[in-house]
């Protein structure tokens, strides 16, 4: 019985990793595209399944900031130095920080 209950969770767990699979090609695609609102709705599906894809995070944030989304983007960074340490993220914040001083120039 044990053994059954172990494939099927590696059953579960592949599912999810395809299904995330999927997202993050969508994702990648719609970011080179320049279509950063449709790459953030899939990388916000990746990290749903996956909260550990650094990579997810970081072109998450970059697309949050391309859409000049400053609270969207703080939001995540935020997330992604709780997970990934402070250096991994330092130049998002200053790309936000940019951002930041772009919106208050207007």
């Amino acid at each position: 019985m044990e053994r059954a209950h172990d494939l099927v969770c590696i059953m579960i767990l592949s599912g999810c990793s395809s299904e995330s699979e999927k997202y993050m090609k969508q994702a990648d695609q719609y970011f080179a595209d320049g279509q950063y609102d449709y790459a953030a709705y899939n990388y916000v599906r990746v990290l749903e399944t996956d909260r550990n894809n650094e990579k997810a995070y970081m072109n998450l944030i970059d697309s949050y900031i391309a859409q000049e989304k400053a609270d969207k983007a703080l939001k995540y960074i935020e997330e992604a130095e709780r997970m990934f340490g402070e250096q991994s993220l330092e130049n998002k914040r200053e790309s936000l920080e940019r951002l930041l001083e772009k919106e208050k120039s207007k």
